[in-house]
């Protein structure tokens, strides 16, 4: 239409401007054009702000420059690339000169991507969208040798005796440059115009990007319907997490709090450690089923991306010598205000557990247990509107049967008092087999059951690791009192205490006896759901 348009201008100098940008009065005085080889253009690398970047394409310039590079490219016939290939062949061919517009001398309406590809076939992201069409035009033969070919041809009728009204039909439209490709120079085309897009617009390490489970389309478009429109404020989060049942459960409650403020899109690799060799984290949640609404938007959701693995195991300065993507992440120490100019964060756990909770609400009650865990979850046959009380054997907790004893002597009074069962869990099985072995009847699962998870336990060597998970799953949905036990790791500690709350109406429930157990065992009260 543009070049259809230029053959019927009744002036020597051409202006092209779109529907959604606006003139300040005196632009044209302001930009004044006396050289033949001079144009005036706009260059979205000196835009001031988002908004700007899309006055990309405006410019203004002798007829005679347009027409010696037989003007826009019509086989580029999706969004995208068609004035920057423009203003390319301006310079190399006809030796054109280009200036800058005045920035304050014209402005862009703002309005979404979605609004700016409405009219667009198959555009379903046009930053995706541009770099392929850069990449397409490289591969097809040269505009300027085939434009009179491929050309679209119009039949013009006169609708006015003057002349001054015209109907133009189409007579031969000009083909789509994406047809000369093969169906795998196409897919090589998309696959490296997704990968820039994630890693010179966003800032995706080229490891992450080679790691991801799912398809880098995908990802890029979680991206743009949770952040920012603007590609330099998008702001993303890397959680590596090791090495137990509650550093796994820790690192997510924490990133999922953390996404809510800050980091919409988060990617979460699983590492290999000695008690979890090959799991992923579909194997731990269902990623399907997260939906948790961000705080500055509703309508939004925070969105877990699984990373097969980092590669990145050094310091991120060390690893940013092949790929300068890391000189724009900061490890955790970024979030307590330093090193503010790098835009992403990685954290590892349990190497972050030291880390400060953001003040949010727990997370965990947004996420569903993947069917492995979900499966240990039944076995542990615990009604869902009743109540347990956890006890968690921590670090070092001594294996003898007088600690049993003593133990079960300590915590049985008070689940009697209250009427609940006791869930014993922690990371030394055999330990937690022995204690629900002394509790009997109390013991959630019964003792048959515990011995056949432990059979399980001991025959697959990651079984430890889910059927703790599931536990820790169960104490925090239908568990009110926690007690420990020996000294419990440092991120099962931290977990436990940020869904713990003992509020004041609470405390009154209880009776003289119990306050005086809860005050001698160290007993932490939960919510009844987190």
């Amino acid at each position: 239409a543009y070049n259809l348009a230029s053959k019927f201008a009744g002036n020597e100098l051409l202006l092209k401007v779109d529907c959604d940008t606006m003139l300040e009065q005196g632009f044209l005085a302001a930009h004044p054009l006396n050289e033949s080889s001079v144009y005036y253009r706009t260059f979205w690398r000196l835009a001031r702000d988002e908004n700007e970047r899309h006055l990309n394409g405006v410019f203004y310039m002798p007829r005679s420059l347009f027409e010696d590079v037989q003007g826009y490219d019509e086989r580029l016939v999706t969004y995208g690339w068609d004035d920057t290939d423009l203003f390319s062949r301006l310079e190399r061919e006809a030796r054109a000169i280009s200036r800058t517009f005045q920035y304050d001398r014209l402005h862009h309406i703002r309005h979404d991507d979605e609004t700016r590809a409405a009219n667009q076939v198959d555009v379903s992201n046009p930053m995706v969208q541009t770099q392929m069409n850069s990449l397409m035009i490289q591969r097809v033969p040269h505009w300027k040798y085939v434009a009179k070919e491929e050309m679209t041809t119009y039949l013009l009728k006169a609708q006015s005796a003057d002349m001054k009204v015209l109907e133009a039909s189409v007579v031969r439209l000009s083909q789509s440059g994406y047809k000369q490709l093969s169906l795998d120079e196409y897919l090589e085309v998309k696959r490296v115009a997704e990968e820039r897009v994630a890693h010179d617009s966003y800032g995706i390490p080229w490891d992450v990007i080679k790691e991801l489970v799912v398809p880098l389309a995908e990802v890029l478009q979680d991206i743009r319907f949770s952040s920012s429109s603007d590609s330099r404020e998008t702001r993303l989060l890397f959680v590596e997490l090791c090495c137990s049942a509650g550093d796994v459960l820790r690192g997510l409650n924490f990133a999922l709090s953390l996404g809510v403020e800050s980091f919409p899109i988060i990617f979460v690799s699983v590492a290999p450690s000695k008690n979890m060799q090959n799991i992923t984290l579909r194997d731990v949640i269902d990623l399907d089923s997260i939906h948790i609404p961000l705080a500055r938007d509703a309508e939004r959701f925070v969105k877990l991306v699984e990373v097969q693995r980092f590669r990145c195991k050094d310091n991120l300065t060390s690893c940013s010598q092949w790929d300068p993507a890391f000189l724009n992440i900061c490890e955790k120490d970024c979030l307590d205000g330093n090193g503010t100019d790098k835009k992403h964060v990685l954290l590892r756990f349990p190497s972050s557990s030291n880390l400060p909770y953001p003040s949010e609400k727990p997370a965990l009650s947004h996420l569903v247990p993947s069917q492995r865990v979900s499966h240990n979850m039944k076995a542990l046959a615990i009604d869902s509107n009743s109540t347990c009380m956890v006890v968690y054997l921590g670090e070092r907790y001594q294996m003898r049967h007088s600690f049993f004893v003593s133990a079960a002597n300590r915590v049985r009074p008070l689940a009697e008092q209250r009427h609940v069962s006791l869930l014993v869990t922690g990371d030394q099985r055999t330990a937690v087999l022995g204690l629900r072995r002394e509790i009997g009847n109390l013991s959630v699962p019964s003792i048959e059951t515990s011995e056949v998870m432990m059979k399980k336990v001991l025959d697959d060597g990651l079984g430890s690791f889910f059927v703790e998970l599931a536990e820790l799953f169960v104490a925090s949905k239908h568990c009110n009192i926690l007690l420990n036990e020996g000294k419990p790791s440092e991120s099962v500690g931290k977990l436990f205490k940020f869904l713990l709350i003992r509020s004041a109406e609470t405390d009154k429930e209880l009776t003289e006896e119990e306050r005086r157990l809860i005050d001698r065992n160290g007993v932490r009260r939960l919510p009844t759901r987190v």
